[in-house]
């Protein structure tokens, strides 16, 4: 069974406009136009030169009582429509009882209308409406199977008016009076679900609906109030607010997927604004937060994730070297991390992906922030334009670590000469919504620059040898278009074009303290992607997506590089002046790629038993062969709260180090990386709204890029090969809860790792990367009392890394000039050494409170309060050979106790 609205006013329309009549999905029943009627409010007026158009149609709710005994209606009903095109007032003229009238109202003071036209000017009418409540003729299409109620949370009361939603099949109900809702032919399947009502707290969900059975269905809506607990509330609020993600299970055959939003931004002492940090807190990932935003994936080098930024792949994310990311919090939308076995639709990379999307300006309400911290100020804007359905967003954040830097000068933390790093991004988005249609077009400009110089008369609490300067810039501009062609058809496509341009240059000092230029480098890129997916549902319990991209970059390099060709992969080493010789490179670095791939999703093929297959296929200029990646996944549901997960896939990473391809001092024919990933995992849902994430891994290494330890093997032709092997396992495990009040969150990662260089002849041929770091702990805690005070604590614990300590040093002649020159490890070992333990605890808080239309928030932090202070690397000097003084060593620390203040305003 099912409910026919029938506007008779679509037809009315239609008549006038020489068009077809408006139809809702269910194909509604209309009158003939003669039985509809059009009053303006005053008879005397000149006659209308256009009815009002429906444009936004809200199907009413079939009464439960009414559907249960098959009982059919029809209500007529008065609209007030005023100039704006507003149902400002709806009443019974033709009753029907039975909950039908009730249930005719609640919806059509949700119609939305172009407004009535006298002469060019938008006027008020009142027109009558005819909503029938019918059922299906065919008794197998009558039953519903899915149905519910809506409540309120603090007293049980049901819910008249309420909206439930399908966005993924863009149907829609409302509750009638007793709160009742339903909804027919719904496919079999999991499928994203909000309910929401004026006043009320949006709830945003999933349900499972069974092919088998009708599915009932209970929901409790909070009174409108702040909650920090849900993914995105748009419930008549000043801003477009976003929400940490509820705590459920994911029924679907995906893995290791991790989804944020800009509310755990916010809630996580230390992330300084930033995603990475944020990530950095999950289970196999680990970073030094304090310091840098770039992270380890299960024993993954920094440069083995792949990035994205609605939908375009980044090849450099970074603001000064991974110092932060280019992702400003304000226009977080949603993110989704992988920390292995990542879907097919993303570009291959040996670790894992970071999915960044960005908000869009509302065609209907302007918004906007102004955000003020320790750090940066922020300011977004948005809303509408005059031209119906597009709406533009304007961002701009800018650092200002001058006032941070000049108190750390004061302090002694860093010398005078020091000059803070500065980042910028400005954005500028234009959006438009027709139909089923959707366009962005946006544009970014990302810029940093840092420098220093060292003063050897200078007591610092870090102090340099040498200098450093750096100054970067990247410009993207992006035109992306989504088309929902049916419930079941989704197409969208991405054209962007990337500008990325990084000056850096490093100088040395040495044993007379004279500067010295050690490396100077200008790298230019030019990345032209374009992207099309696809989104089929064959039927109720299929769905599959497929794609393909291109990509065309053109890095011109420029520079003078240390030559670090007999210095072995996978190493740390202390920050010294290693005396090696420059190389002038200048690789020209074009090269086309395309990709295609195709993941196939059965729901339930078997009873809770949903598998998911897919494969990737990459062809890339210089390649000797196509790279062929498949994967396979299975998600099966063996109890209620419980759900076990398995997936497999290979996965390839193309080189893209300018030294590594350079065509005279590298090796320009170098293939691409692989890794397979085995992933077993369990996901149980515990009381309370708890959640238990456990997985184990293995990922097997072969073909990667390695190059010998001997300058005489380099001198003998052989520099970089895909020669290199390797593994990791471990184990993560992640305990979550979220409440109306408090939540928690509690990671914990163990890791063992691997690699082998068979290049190597003075030392090891394997031997453990620099990413080895067995334990991580993260836990985490946020407490709201009263809507206005929100309390949030993080401690953050990692082993330390190993590192090459240096044996000994070398006396030796360099231009003319004795210096020393150190020797890495003891004896054939590499990385022998190894780091103190990270901890660090910080605290937030935040003070929400209004101020005229404005919604206002203080916060504070308090970033590593127990001001533990451990290594993040070390330092050597460069001694002084005419006295016999050898390199002596310094250590750069982790910051130590600090504050991060704030305000924010949004309207």
């Amino acid at each position: 069974m099912s409910a026919f609205a029938a506007p008779l006013l679509s037809v009315l329309i239609a008549a006038a406009a020489g068009g077809p009549p408006i139809s809702s999905e269910a194909e509604p029943v209309a009158d003939p136009p003669e039985a509809a009627t059009a009053e303006k409010p005053d008879a005397a007026s000149p006659q209308l030169t256009r009815m009002p158009v429906l444009v936004g149609y809200v199907e009413a709710a079939y009464p439960a009582d009414a559907l249960a005994q098959r009982i059919e209606g029809e209500v007529v009903l008065r609209l007030v429509i005023d100039e704006k095109g507003t149902v400002t007032d709806a009443q019974v003229l033709q009753p029907a009882g039975r909950g039908f009238d009730e249930s005719a109202v609640a919806a059509a003071r949700q119609f939305r209308f172009e407004p009535a036209l006298m002469g060019e000017a938008p006027v008020p009418v009142m027109i009558e409406y005819r909503t029938r409540f019918q059922l299906e003729s065919e008794p197998a299409a009558q039953v519903p199977n899915f149905v519910g109620q809506v409540l309120a949370a603090e007293d049980g009361k049901p819910i008249s008016g309420a909206s439930v939603y399908l966005p993924e099949l863009d149907l829609g109900a409302q509750t009638g009076p007793d709160g009742s809702f339903s909804f027919t032919a719904v496919p079999a399947g999991a499928h994203a679900l909000s309910v929401f009502a004026f006043a009320r707290e949006r709830l945003n969900t999933s349900v499972v609906i069974d092919p088998k059975s009708a599915v009932s269905a209970t929901y409790r809506l909070s009174g409108e109030r702040r909650s920090h607990y849900e993914t995105k509330v748009i419930a008549r609020r000043v801003r477009e607010e976003v929400r940490r993600r509820p705590v459920e299970l994911n029924l679907r055959p995906v893995v290791s997927e991790y989804q944020l939003t800009r509310r755990d931004v916010e809630l996580t002492p230390g992330a300084l604004e930033d995603i990475s940090r944020v990530v950095q807190t999950l289970p196999g990932v680990v970073g030094d937060p304090g310091l840098m935003a770039t992270f380890f994936v299960r024993g993954g080098d920094s440069d083995e994730a792949v990035f994205y930024l609605d939908g375009v792949p980044l090849a450099n994310p970074y603001h000064l070297g991974g110092f932060a990311t280019l992702f400003n919090p304000e226009l977080i939308r949603e993110v989704s991390f992988f920390a292995g076995g990542q879907p097919a639709r993303y570009r291959s990379s040996l670790s894992g992906a970071l999915d960044v999307g960005y908000l869009a300006g509302q065609a209907e309400r302007f918004e906007g922030v102004v955000d003020l911290s320790a750090n940066t100020a922020k300011l977004m804007v948005a809303g509408p334009t005059p031209v119906e359905g597009l709406s533009v967003m304007l961002s701009a954040r800018r650092s200002y670590f001058e006032l941070y830097f000049m108190l750390l000068k004061d302090l002694g933390i860093v010398g005078q000469r020091f000059v803070a790093p500065d980042i910028g991004e400005y954005e500028a988005k234009a959006t438009w919504r027709g139909g089923k249609h959707r366009v962005d077009v946006a544009f970014l400009q990302a810029t940093d620059g840092l420098s220093f110089t060292s003063d050897p008369d200078e007591e610092a609490l870090f102090s340099f040898e040498g200098g450093l300067r750096t100054q970067n810039s990247l410009s993207l501009g992006s035109l992306s278009w989504r088309w929902d062609a049916s419930p079941r058809l989704k197409l969208s496509s991405v054209l962007a074009l990337i500008r990325d341009r990084q000056e850096t240059e490093r100088t040395g000092a040495g044993a007379s303290q004279t500067s010295s230029l050690v490396s100077s480098s200008d790298s230019r890129l030019t990345d032209v992607v374009w992207r099309v997916d696809a989104e089929l549902n064959t039927h109720a319990e299929n769905r599959l997506r497929f794609g393909l991209d291109l990509d065309w970059w053109d890095q011109a390099f420029f520079g003078r590089v240390e030559d670090t060709r007999a210095t072995p992969p996978w190493l740390m080493t202390p920050m010294a002046n290693y005396h090696r010789d420059a190389l002038d490179i200048e690789p020209a670095l074009r090269r086309l790629s395309a990709g295609v791939y195709l993941d196939d999703e059965w729901t339930d093929l078997l009873p809770g038993l949903t598998p998911r297959v897919g494969v990737r296929l990459d062809v890339a200029q210089g390649m000797a062969k196509p790279m062929v990646s498949p994967r396979a996944a299975l998600s099966w549901r063996v109890f209620e709260p419980t759900v076990l997960k398995a997936a497999w896939g290979v996965y390839h990473q193309v080189p893209r180090n300018p030294l590594e391809l350079d065509p005279t001092y590298g090796n320009p024919d170098l293939g691409p990386e692989r890794a397979t990933h085995y992933i077993v995992g369990l996901e149980q849902m515990l009381p309370l709204r708890t959640l238990l994430r456990v997985e184990g891994y293995y990922k097997d290494l072969r073909d990667l890029v390695v190059n010998p330890d001997d300058p005489a093997t380099v001198a003998a032709g052989t520099t970089f090969t895909n020669d290199g092997s390797g593994w990791a396992y471990g184990a993560d495990a992640l305990l979550l809860h979220r409440g109306e009040r408090f939540g928690f969150g509690l990671s914990y990662g163990y890791l063992q790792t691997e690699r082998t260089n068979p290049l190597n002849t003075r030392y090891a041929k394997t031997y453990a990367p620099h990413q080895l770091q067995e334990h991580t702990f993260a836990a985490s805690a946020d407490l709201s009392i009263a809507d206005t005070w929100v309390f949030a604590a993080r401690y953050q614990f990692h082993v330390g890394r190993p590192y090459s300590t240096l044996g000994s040093f070398s006396l030796e002649e360099r231009d003319g000039e004795q210096v020393y020159v150190p020797v890495l490890g003891a004896g054939d070992r590499l990385n022998d050494g190894r780091l103190g333990s990270f901890h660090e605890a910080s605290v937030r808080a935040e003070r929400w409170f209004r101020f005229n239309a404005w919604r206002m928030v203080v916060y504070a932090e308090l970033l590593n309060v127990t001001n533990h202070s451990s290594v993040y690397v070390y330092m050597y000097d460069e001694g002084d050979p005419a006295t016999g003084t050898l390199p002596k060593r310094g250590a750069f620390n982790h910051l130590p106790i600090r504050p991060f203040l704030g305000l924010r305003g949004e309207y």
